[in-house]
């Protein structure tokens, strides 16, 4: 009986850090989760922000490809 009664003890004071342990386990299970999500957003900004990249950089090209050819009218009109 006094071993019974050693075990019910020992139960409840082991009883509060379980509980506190599976709230931090469930905790990190979604924070992993939240992680996760993040790291897959992450990865599609990235991507649409390479893309981006590539098309200022061609727009930058043509831009400049449009101010030559306007310059040279511009100096074709002028000396005529």
């Amino acid at each position: 009986e006094k071993l019974m009664f050693e075990i019910a003890q020992e139960n409840k004071r082991m009883s509060e850090p379980l509980k506190q342990a599976l709230a931090d386990v469930e905790r990190l299970h979604k924070e992993r989760e939240e992680y996760e999500r993040d790291v897959q957003t992450l990865q599609k900004v990235k991507a649409h922000l390479l893309v981006g990249t590539e098309r200022l950089k061609a727009l930058q090209w043509e831009h400049e490809v449009l101010q030559q050819r306007y310059e040279r009218a511009v100096k074709e009109r002028d000396e005529l």
